[in-house]
């Protein structure tokens, strides 16, 4: 999708068959204070799985696309981050 073979619309449509739920956008009163390259990481793209914010029945994966360096970085995996609603 980064790279532009396929739109935005078409891996959304194809995570939703898997259960998963693209957000591209956290709320701008979370902050996170982990670094990437020197700045700020960029925690808004995240990957959805479940709609809990229990551990045992949730997973999130939020991530960046690096171009400089072709990658996808995963900023975080793991439980629903602390947020202001927390």
């Amino acid at each position: 999708m980064f790279k532009g073979n396929i739109s935005l619309d078409e891996v959304k449509a194809y995570l939703l068959q898997q259960g998963i739920e693209y957000n591209p956008h956290i709320d701008v009163r979370n902050t996170y204070k982990k670094q990437y390259k020197n700045r700020p990481a960029d925690f808004n793209k995240h990957l959805k799985l479940g709609t809990s914010r229990d551990p045992k029945l949730s997973f999130r994966i939020h991530f960046e696309y690096d171009a400089e360096d072709d990658v996808i970085v995963i900023n975080h995996a793991g439980k629903h981050l602390p947020t202001t609603k927390s």
